[in-house]
């Protein structure tokens, strides 16, 4: 497998995905044996490439926002994506899809009264015989993973069955499940969110300068309210080329929430960029994996016995997205004191 990285490249990111703070480069490159102007050229230049990202993922429940998975059968696959609520600026991706369904999914962040409308709409289309199915499942706050260096390292070293063998199917992945869903965020602390998003290596000053006011009220509505709306910095990671990439969803389903748990750790030690999808209340897992071609075949790994056993995994179907796009940002400008508002 051919990586587009040396081994200073791995350190370096590395180092970023260990750090609880990967915003601070400076006290990062202290941290390795290297210069700050190397660390923060190798840092640029990955950046430049596409390799490397930050994104500030929020909780959204915290926004007053609900995850939704939304899948649609058409009886017609050239139909699809024509929907208004599919050009919604809360959808964070969507695809058309092969496979258990034919047609188009999409990843949402709704408002309460956004779910309801996407449901009576759904309703509809099936009524008058656009689409043949649907399916609309509510989940979790999507948890983002991308591949560790350390395990990239030795799966570039390694067959992959050995690899995969020795991942350990001991550990859980917690996943966070919402209770509430009130907005516990102003204008200001949105407008910030979502320039973190799209980069999380903004400088609070440069936000200072684009919404016009003061980087003394950027950094205190950063330090009191911002973080602790803030799941995660997630280091996008992508050392593939992407023309080499296949999108792929996985659905599987568990006699046991620890079955489900035990499997989301097994698929997230495998070296590929991935967003995981829990559903609250029934055993139903989806990742969405974003794999090299020549790396599909270690897929066979997920069926085999030791997986099946230890996560008591029942059912399990995988299928392709053939044109996935994915955004970030959150439609700050839908956003009003008293909550959102929907474009759709």
């Amino acid at each position: 497998m051919k990586l587009r990285i040396d081994e200073l490249d791995l350190q370096i990111i590395e180092a970023l995905k260990e750090s609880s703070n990967p915003r601070k480069l400076a006290s990062i490159s202290r941290s390795l044996a290297v210069s700050r102007r190397t660390f923060y050229d190798r840092v640029k230049k990955l950046r430049q490439r596409k390799i490397l990202g930050l994104h500030l993922i929020p909780k959204y429940n915290l926004l007053g926002l609900v995850s939704v998975l939304v899948f649609l059968d058409y009886s017609d696959l050239q139909l699809g994506l024509e929907e208004d609520f599919l050009h919604s600026r809360f959808v964070i991706l969507k695809s058309r899809i092969v496979g258990k369904y034919n047609g188009v999914m999409a990843l949402m962040t709704l408002p309460d009264m956004g779910v309801n409308k996407v449901y009576e709409k759904l309703i509809e289309l099936k009524s008058v015989g656009k689409i043949e199915r649907w399916r609309l499942l509510i989940t979790a706050n999507p948890r983002y993973i991308s591949p560790k260096p350390s395990v990239l390292k030795r799966f570039v070293k390694t067959r992959e069955e050995k690899l995969l063998s020795e991942s350990s199917l001991a550990s859980e992945v917690n996943f966070n499940e919402p209770q509430d869903y009130r907005i516990l965020a102003d204008d200001i602390d949105v407008l910030i969110i979502n320039m973190l998003q799209k980069d999380g290596w903004t400088r609070l000053s440069e936000i200072a300068r684009k919404l016009g006011k003061s980087k003394a009220l950027v950094k205190y509505h950063f330090d009191k309210h911002v973080l602790k709306l803030t799941d995660t910095f997630f280091i996008d990671f992508n050392p593939y080329d992407r023309n080499s990439l296949f999108s792929l969803l996985i659905e599987a389903e568990f006699k046991s929430e620890k079955g489900l748990k035990r499997f989301a750790s097994f698929l997230s030690r495998l070296p590929f960029s991935q967003v995981l999808l829990k559903t609250p209340r029934v055993n139903l897992l989806y990742d969405v994996l974003k794999i090299p071609s020549h790396s599909i075949s270690m897929l066979r790994m997920i069926f085999s016995k030791k997986v099946v056993k230890r996560t008591l995994l029942q059912k399990l179907a995988i299928s392709v997205l053939l044109t996935p796009s994915e955004s970030f940002q959150l439609p700050y400008e839908l956003f009003r004191e008293k909550g959102w508002i929907l474009d759709f």
